[in-house]
């Protein structure tokens, strides 16, 4: 099984609810979060209780991981399903309502990429982000050099730093993973850096400056009115 990555965050009451996807249209809650939100004052216990109760059925709809040194269950949609279904809690119907609803558009966005990437769009909208990406990462490397000549410590975090930039400005935390619109724009983000970056070492600017200069490029190019992504707070 894939490692569990954070997938999407969603309140509920006073609440933060943080949603787990395995990349395989699977999505997991934490034992802990889900006791929490129903209002448990010993959220573990009192979700431990149910699973025990109802072993065999809780067990397959559920699984440990090890997180920071310590076991940690994970219960996926039909399990927090179930939980809602035995708990007795008065919070307990509204809460498999909101989660139904966050569940089923993760699922949804899941299955709708799926097919997305079986389209020759996204198969060559990929192929040119691929090729953005290397055209720039060729110009970093010019880059990190450029800054090291003119006396920079941490030159090699721009490898780093300017590919998150564009991750940002496209929504995205993996491209493989990214919707065909989200792809665009992350091409034309790191068309925009590449040029900034270019144009910046062929004046023979500050390196921090050119640095500047790309970041509100982007920032501007994201800011745009029907363009996914925007600058991060």
């Amino acid at each position: 099984m894939k490692d569990l990555i954070l997938v999407k965050r969603a309140p509920f009451g006073a609440m933060t609810v943080d949603y787990y996807g395995d990349g395989r249209g699977n999505f997991y809650m934490t034992r802990e979060q889900i006791g929490r939100a129903l209002g448990y004052s010993n959220p573990q216990i009192a979700i431990h209780k149910i699973h025990r109760r109802y072993k065999a059925r809780m067990d397959e709809f559920s699984l440990t991981k090890m997180v920071n040194g310590r076991e940690v269950f994970f219960y996926s949609a039909k399990g927090v399903y179930e939980i809602c279904r035995h708990s007795d809690m008065p919070v307990a119907d509204a809460f498999y309502d909101a989660v139904y609803e966050v569940l089923e558009g993760l699922r949804m966005g899941y299955l709708s990429l799926k097919v997305e990437k079986a389209s020759p769009l996204w198969q060559a909208t990929r192929t040119g982000s691929k090729e953005a990406r290397k055209a720039e990462g060729d110009t970093i490397a010019r880059f990190v050099k450029y800054a090291q000549a003119q006396g920079s410590q941490n030159a090699e975090r721009y490898y780093v730093n300017l590919s998150r930039l564009a991750n940002e400005a496209a929504g995205i935390t993996d491209r493989d993973e990214a919707h065909t619109s989200e792809l665009a724009l992350l091409q034309l983000s790191e068309t925009v850096i590449d040029a900034a970056l270019c144009e910046g070492m062929e004046a023979g600017r500050h390196y921090k400056d050119i640095a500047r200069a790309a970041r509100e490029r982007v920032y501007h190019l994201a800011a745009i009115p029907g363009l996914k992504g925007g600058r991060s707070a």
